[in-house]
């Protein structure tokens, strides 16, 4: 649970190759994700990160952290 909610964790294995990630990222949202979780390298979660932006969800990256993810551009969700 969370927020009082129920929650489902869907596992995703990542490409490390930016347009499938954003490709990848589209379906889960498209499966009412409500955030995403995990990305390793930099080139995928730079990408992937546009695509949360756009789409208003969080993005929560737990390996990479280029100038573009953390310092420059940083997410505001």
């Amino acid at each position: 649970m969370l927020g009082g909610q129920s929650a489902t964790l869907v596992y995703g294995d990542e490409s490390l190759n930016g347009a499938l990630d954003v490709t990848k990222a589209q379906e889960l949202v498209g499966q009412h994700a409500f955030a995403v979780l995990g990305l390793l390298g930099d080139d995928g979660a730079t990408a992937v990160r546009a695509y949360a932006d756009t789409s208003k969800i969080p993005l929560i990256v737990t390996g990479a952290s280029g100038n573009a993810l953390t310092r420059t551009a940083p997410s505001p969700y």
